[in-house]
């Protein structure tokens, strides 16, 4: 395995990311991606062993140019050749085969979590905690006597579907269309188990982005831990919430630094049956109920047929007409104040002319001895 360096995402791709997505999920080897695909996986990777450095320095070295991404792969393919092994037994092998001799358990635990959350695309803690260590989603949490197969088929229950609700979704219901109308976020998250989360408070909405491991592991039932249902679903909801084809979603990722619209539906399609979507159905429901409840900004004041606001709609707009209205005279009374203005300003100078004028034809008047003499009152005599 050649080790890996440190790269970053660029435009054009980097082929270091695609190697080092390829070490961990072989998968992915068999599909053909661009290399840009490629750059935000490759940096969860990085990511993760930030987050790992301290206990992965207790690990020894395959080689002596070997990193931490090559101790790393090498674990996640041994932990994922052991889906039915109980807990303490693959931390037995992986400490035995992986970490020196003075390496804590927990040292080792934390790795080989690590090394499974990477495998199966779900934050899996050591710890019975809410949430992993240092980090804000939330843990499964592998309990010993248990083996990874089991904790990672866990946060993906089936819903019972309620038949007293409509099974067809809006074709409208996408991301953009929420963001845009309803003022929701995406945060972008790299673990399954907390996928299309929705806060109503916070108006966001967790989305899982790395639909190139999707598409890689839907049909790849021997490379893969994950439930093959709950990743074919996740694929459908990203294909049902960022649909290839429409140029407010591309434009809604592209704004956000999001590749995989140029993915595609990946041979899935557009599913708009909410009975096709058991395990996520329910927050699909729930994004549906957000779809039709009230909207943010002036669209509130726009009709909707999710949405009885006629009266609201009708006071807003007469509000706003007649604010218009008051607008409009105020701009009319300032240029007709302009206006007076300006006339009064040339009525002085009118004036001012005039008496000019007048003084003129006067001494013209006076310097005619003859003139001067029959207008005694405004030509003075001269001593």
């Amino acid at each position: 395995m050649t080790p890996f360096s440190r790269s970053y995402s660029h435009s054009n791709g980097n082929p270091r990311d695609t190697e080092l997505c390829i070490a961990f999920w072989p998968a992915l080897s068999a599909a053909q991606y661009s290399a840009n695909q490629y750059a935000i996986l490759a940096e969860h990777i990085r990511d993760e062993f930030s987050q790992a450095k301290g206990a992965l320095a207790t690990f020894r070295a395959t080689t002596a140019t070997a990193s931490n991404h090559d101790r790393v792969a090498r674990i996640t393919l041994s932990v994922q050749e052991r889906p039915t092994t109980p807990r303490e037994d693959v931390l037995s092998h992986v400490k035995e085969t992986f970490a020196s001799p003075d390496a804590a358990d927990s040292q080792v635990l934390q790795v080989m979590c690590l090394a499974a959350s990477l495998s199966t695309m779900v934050r899996i803690s050591g710890t019975n905690h809410g949430t992993s260590a240092g980090r804000p989603e939330r843990g499964v949490y592998w309990k010993p006597g248990t083996s990874l197969r089991s904790i990672a088929s866990e946060p993906f229950q089936r819903s019972v579907p309620d038949s007293t609700r409509e099974k067809l979704i809006d074709h409208r219901l996408t991301m953009s269309y929420l963001a845009v109308y309803h003022g929701y976020e995406v945060i972008w998250i790299h673990n399954l188990n907390d996928h299309l989360e929705v806060d109503r408070k916070l108006k966001t909405v967790k989305v899982f982005q790395h639909k190139i491991w999707l598409s890689a592991h839907f049909d790849a039932k021997d490379l893969i831990i994950t439930p093959t249902e709950a990743i074919s679903e996740a694929l459908d909801t990203l294909n049902l919430l960022f649909p290839h084809g429409d140029r407010r979603t591309e434009s809604f990722l592209a704004e956000r630094d999001q590749r995989f619209y140029n993915l595609g539906y990946l041979r899935r399609g557009r599913n708009l049956d909410l009975s096709c979507y058991p395990i996520w159905g329910n927050k699909i429901r729930e994004l549906m109920d957000v779809m039709k409840g009230r909207r943010s900004g002036l669209w509130q004041f726009l009709p909707s047929p999710h949405q009885l606001n006629i009266l609201e709609s009708a006071n807003f707009w007469i509000a706003a007409f007649v604010a218009g209205l008051a607008v409009i005279s105020f701009v009319f009374g300032l240029f007709a104040v302009i206006y007076a203005k300006e006339s009064l300003d040339i009525s002085r100078e009118s004036l001012r002319l005039t008496e000019l004028q007048y003084q003129l034809s006067l001494a013209q008047a006076c310097s005619d001895p003859e003139s001067a003499l029959l207008l005694p009152e405004w030509c003075p005599k001269n001593n």
